[in-house]
């Protein structure tokens, strides 16, 4: 995989949404603020936090999670969404122009 670490030095909000409660396998990313500093690292909607300031998500307690959100710098670990998984059909190809007679 693809895995990335993004830094947040500055203080205030990051602009980014996600579903999951620690411990869990991942909190995955639902909406990103348009111009906010999540925007500004290209994460995108759909992507994996795996970790938070070297801890891992599936060993977090839940109450250590905004805690941690709210210490700078932030270091969130990353798995994109960008890959296409191996089972999606490849596009469809546009069907072929017809001349006019």
């Amino acid at each position: 995989p693809n895995c990335r670490e993004v830094v947040c030095t500055a203080a205030g909000p990051l602009g980014l949404k996600f579903s999951g409660k620690p411990p869990c396998e991942y909190l995955e990313i639902t909406a990103v603020t348009e111009g906010s500093w999540a925007a500004s690292v290209n994460l995108q909607v759909g992507d994996f936090i795996l970790e938070v300031n070297g801890e891992d998500v599936e060993a977090m307690a839940e109450a250590r999670l905004p805690e941690l959100l709210k210490s700078r710098p932030l270091r969130l670990y990353i798995d994109p969404v960008d890959e296409v998984p191996p089972t999606a059909a490849p596009p469809k190809a546009a069907p072929p122009k017809v001349a006019a007679a």
